[in-house]
């Protein structure tokens, strides 16, 4: 029984770079380098037509790689799956790298995100969840009731702006810390040590907030007549700092 006919050109993945170098799918690597080297002898001082070539070449050289890897050309199974694992080793030995050469502080960054629409996914115990949710709760009403007070008393604004980051700040840095033990009056039967690592952690990110915030604000400010530019950079820039409040967790202790 003959063998079926090779599937049309068009079919063949990266048909037209074989096309350009006129050879065909299956051709082996001194195939392809034998053709590059007759096309750019036949073609030379053409550079549009040596760049053409060069980009075939490159194209066939990554699908070959690809087939190889996948075991679809020229290799076993048990080839193309130790190709895999060295290819996996190599990227986790790249992470490893990457890793080792970030500063300490800059990869806790991504374990202080916790946003409060991931609650019930970062949280397995229902207190833990409980908890999340009532500070979410609590730094909306900080957040609406600054902005509240920027509305109604724009006077004060130059009081609260500085009370707002103060209260956030504290308030985030107790983000994911046990709650205090209360006595039987039901007040605080303790204090709580300050962990400043957590302080200082909030307020940067309650900086980078604010600073958004006020971008925001000057784009608003011309579509918001009715607030004045400083109302409306407290108010957007309260907001923000409210929302780092509950995707942010500077404290680690119980994660």
């Amino acid at each position: 029984v003959p063998n079926p006919p090779p599937p049309p050109a068009t079919v063949v993945e990266g048909a037209e770079n074989f096309r350009m170098l006129g050879i065909p799918p299956d051709a082996e690597y001194d195939e392809v380098q034998a053709a590059v080297t007759n096309l750019k002898e036949k073609y030379a001082g053409d550079t549009k037509k040596l760049l053409k070539i060069d980009v075939a070449k490159d194209k066939i050289a990554e699908l070959r790689l690809r087939q190889r890897v996948s075991g679809t050309f020229g290799v076993t199974a048990e080839v193309a799956a130790r190709d895999r694992t060295i290819q996996t080793f190599e990227n986790q030995a790249l992470n490893r790298a990457v890793a080792k050469a970030t500063p300490s502080f800059v990869r806790k960054v991504p374990k202080m995100w916790k946003p409060f629409w991931k609650i019930d996914e970062l949280y397995a115990n229902r207190k833990d969840r409980e908890l999340q949710r009532a500070h979410v709760k609590m730094a909306a009403t900080y957040g609406a009731g600054f902005c509240a007070l920027a509305v109604f008393f724009p006077g004060g604004i130059n009081y609260i702006k500085f009370g707002a980051p103060l209260v956030l700040v504290s308030h985030m840095a107790q983000r994911g810390q046990p709650p205090v033990p209360k006595d039987g009056r039901g007040m605080s039967g303790a204090v709580r040590d300050p962990i400043y690592s957590d302080y200082l952690w909030g307020g940067f990110f309650l900086l980078v907030h604010s600073i958004a915030g006020n971008f925001v604000a000057t784009q608003l400010a011309p579509y918001m007549p009715l607030l004045r530019p400083r109302q409306l950079r407290f108010i957007v820039g309260t907001a923000c700092m409210a929302l780092a409040d509950t995707v942010w967790q500077p404290h680690q202790g119980n994660n």
